[in-house]
C-alpha cells in the first residue's frame, strides 16, 4: 500500500501499515508521525500537563475573535497553559486568571473584567443619595458648560427645547420668530441671540409673559433672553449686552 502524504496529524491513516507492506517503509511511516506532530504542535517545548477534561472546557466556549486578539500578543509557553490546570471556573473566568498572572509578565494592557465592574457598580450603589439633595447646603465651586448652538436662523421659527442644555445660542440673519420650549417642569434657562448684518426683528412666541427692552437689527449687537418656567407659568426678560 502507498505511504500517506502527511503535513497535518488528519492527513495520517489509521490502517496503515497493512500487514503485507514492506518492512523498508517502517522508517517513512514513523518519519509522516513525527511530521505531522511537529506541524500541528510548532511551538510547544516542553511537558503539557493540563487534562483532556481541561482542555475540553474550551469546546463550545463563548471566546470570540476580540478575546484571541487579546492573547494574541502573549508567548505560549508549556508553562502558561499549564495554568489552566488551576483554573476550575468557566472558560471567561480562566481567561481572566491567565490575564491576572500574565499582567506583569507581558507588555499588554489590563482588560478589565465583569467583576471589576461589578465591584464598581456596588461602590456607587453605596454612596448616599441624599447628600445630593440636602437643602440649606452651600456649594464652594462651580460648573461651566458650553453653549448649545442652534445656528443661524434666517427666517422662521425656532422652537426652544430645555433638554438640549440650559444655555443656548443663535445668530439672527432675518426675521425669526422665536417659541417658548414646551418642556414640562420648572425650569431657566439663557438664549443668546447675535444679530448678523442682515438681521430681521425678532419675535417671541407661546410666553405667558416678556419683559426687558426691544430687539433692535444692528450688526454685531446681542442679547440675552432669561426665561423662567415655574407652576406652569413661562417668562421671557430680554437683556440687552451692549
Amino acid at each position: 500500500m502507498p505511504l500517506e502524504n502527511v503535513t497535518h496529524i488528519s492527513d495520517l491513516v489509521a490502517t496503515n501499515p497493512a500487514s503485507g507492506d514492506p518492512m523498508t517503509q517502517g522508517d517513512d511511516h514513523i518519519r509522516n508521525i513525527k511530521t505531522a506532530i511537529k506541524n500541528d504542535f510548532p511551538n510547544i517545548t516542553g511537558a503539557v500537563t493540563t487534562t483532556q477534561a481541561e482542555l475540553n472546557k474550551l469546546a463550545g466556549s463563548p471566546v470570540t475573535a476580540d478575546d484571541l486578539t487579546k492573547l494574541n500578543s502573549i508567548t505560549v509557553t508549556a508553562d502558561k497553559i499549564n495554568l489552566l490546570a488551576n483554573v476550575a471556573s468557566d472558560v471567561q473566568g480562566q481567561i481572566d486568571t491567565i490575564n491576572t498572572t500574565l499582567t506583569q509578565k507581558v507588555d499588554v494592557s489590563y482588560v478589565y473584567s465583569v467583576a471589576d465592574i461589578d465591584g464598581l457598580q456596588t461602590a456607587l450603589d453605596t454612596l448616599d443619595a441624599s447628600k445630593l439633595n440636602n437643602t440649606g447646603d452651600s456649594v464652594s465651586g462651580g460648573y461651566t458648560t458650553t453653549a448649545y448652538d442652534l445656528g443661524t436662523i434666517y427666517t422662521g421659527a425656532v422652537a426652544l427645547d430645555v433638554s438640549n442644555g440650559n444655555i443656548q445660542k443663535l445668530a439672527n440673519s432675518g426675521a425669526i420668530t422665536i417659541k417658548a420650549p414646551a418642556n414640562s417642569g420648572d425650569y431657566t434657562m439663557i438664549v443668546n441671540v447675535t444679530n448678523t448684518a442682515s438681521a430681521g426683528a425678532v419675535t417671541l412666541t407661546g410666553f405667558t409673559i416678556t419683559s426687558g427692552v426691544d430687539f433692535d437689527t444692528v450688526d454685531t449687537n446681542s442679547f440675552n433672553v432669561h426665561i423662567s418656567h415655574i407652576n406652569g407659568k413661562i417668562s421671557a426678560f430680554v437683556e440687552p449686552l451692549q
